[in-house]
C-alpha cells in the first residue's frame, strides 16, 4: 500500500486529487472508524487545536480514559481518535483524522505508523505542488512589476486573435508607456525609475478586471488586452 502510494501521491498535479487520494488509501489500510480530513482554519474540537499547536500526530485509544480531553467526552459518540497532520513547508495545511466508535486495546500505534507515513507522503506532494506553481508563476510573471511577461503576452495574444476569429468576437489591444521615462532615470537614479514602474503596474492593476491581460512589454512599457472589448 505504501509503494503504491508514494508513486501516485508524487504523480498528481491536483492539490484536491492528493487529499483524495491520501484518504483512499488510509481506507484502504484502516477499514474501521469514519475518516475526515480536514483543513480548516478554526479547530472543530480540542483535538483538532492539539493537532494545530503542536503539528504532531495524535492518538486516543480511549477517550473516556484520556485526561487531555476531558471536555469532549460527555455525549460524544466517538471513543478513538488517530489523527495525523499535513504539514507543508512548516505549516499546517490539513488534517487526516480517523474516529473509532469503541475502544482500542489491541496493537494501538499499528495504524499510528502507516498513517504518519501517508500523511508524510502527502506533504511532500502537495510541497511539491506549491514549489511548481512557484516556478511556473516566475516564468509568466515580471520580477519587478508583477505583471505578466513579454512572452506570456505573446502567447495570449495568439489564443485571443483565435478566438476572436473563432467566434466572431472582438477584442482591444493597448500599448502604453510612461513618457520622460529615460530622463527621469538619469536624473534621479534606477531606484526611483524602478518605483514608478512599480507603481505604474499598481494603478493600471486597480483598474483592469480579472479577464484582462496585463504585462510588461519591456521597459517602460505595458500592453493591456481587453477580450470582449
Amino acid at each position: 500500500h505504501l509503494f503504491d502510494a508514494v508513486q501516485q501521491l508524487a504523480s498528481l498535479l491536483d492539490p484536491v486529487m492528493v487529499r483524495q487520494r491520501l484518504m483512499e488509501f488510509v481506507r484502504s489500510i484502516i477499514s474501521k472508524g469514519t475518516i475526515h480530513y480536514f483543513a480548516g482554519a478554526s479547530p472543530r474540537d480540542p483535538m483538532d487545536r492539539w493537532l494545530m499547536e503542536r503539528k504532531l500526530s495524535l492518538l486516543v485509544t480511549d477517550l473516556a480514559q484520556d485526561s487531555r480531553f476531558k471536555t469532549v467526552r460527555a455525549g460524544n459518540e466517538v471513543r478513538s481518535v488517530l489523527a495525523a497532520p499535513i504539514v507543508v513547508e512548516q505549516q499546517l495545511v490539513g488534517i487526516i483524522r480517523l474516529n473509532g466508535f469503541e475502544p482500542q486495546t489491541r496493537e494501538p500505534t499499528g495504524a499510528a505508523r502507516p498513517l504518519e507515513a501517508l500523511s508524510l507522503m502527502a506533504s511532500l506532494a502537495l510541497e511539491n505542488l506549491q514549489l511548481l506553481a512557484r516556478l511556473h508563476e516566475g516564468a509568466v510573471r515580471d520580477n519587478l512589476t508583477g505583471l505578466y511577461t513579454r512572452k506570456f503576452f505573446d502567447e495570449r495574444l495568439a489564443e485571443e486573435i483565435l478566438r476572436a476569429g473563432r467566434y466572431q468576437t472582438e477584442f482591444c489591444l493597448l500599448l502604453m508607456d510612461i513618457d520622460f521615462f529615460k530622463r527621469y532615470n538619469d536624473t534621479y537614479g534606477h531606484a526611483a525609475g524602478d518605483q514608478v514602474l512599480v507603481r505604474f503596474a499598481q494603478v493600471l492593476g486597480r483598474l483592469v478586471r480579472p479577464v484582462d491581460i496585463l504585462a510588461r512589454y519591456g521597459g517602460e512599457e505595458f500592453v493591456l488586452i481587453l477580450p470582449q472589448v
